[in-house]
């Protein structure tokens, strides 16, 4: 009867560790798919704001203060982006574990009633 209790609590240790990497593994999809994003956004940040910068600093008919501007504004865009994802990678860690430790939770709690 023990050993089968053991046996049990050992099969679940190897699903929860399942369950961990599949989860690891949809995080770090989500993540690589935020990094496409991230990438392209700032792809589009620089065709639509620093190549007129560029052409503005060739033809220099613009006052330096409007380029700093320019470049503040593509600095918080990115950051802000950045800190979005890492509060959406949290969330999902976060709620991933919390499925996981009730799912694990209910499951040794029936095995002990029997």
């Amino acid at each position: 009867m023990i050993i089968m209790k053991i046996n049990i609590i050992i099969s679940f240790i190897t699903i929860i560790m399942i369950i961990n990497v599949i989860l690891f593994i949809i995080i770090a999809a989500r993540l690589v798919m935020m990094m496409i994003i991230i990438i392209s956004s700032c792809m589009f940040v620089m065709v639509v704001i620093i190549n007129p910068i560029i052409i503005l600093i060739i033809f220099n008919n613009t006052p330096i203060i409007i380029i700093v501007i320019n470049i503040i504004i593509i600095v918080i865009y990115v950051v802000v982006f950045v800190i979005i994802i890492i509060i959406n990678m949290i969330i999902i860690v976060i709620i991933g574990q919390i499925l996981l430790a009730h799912f694990i939770s209910n499951l040794l709690l029936k095995t002990v009633n029997y």
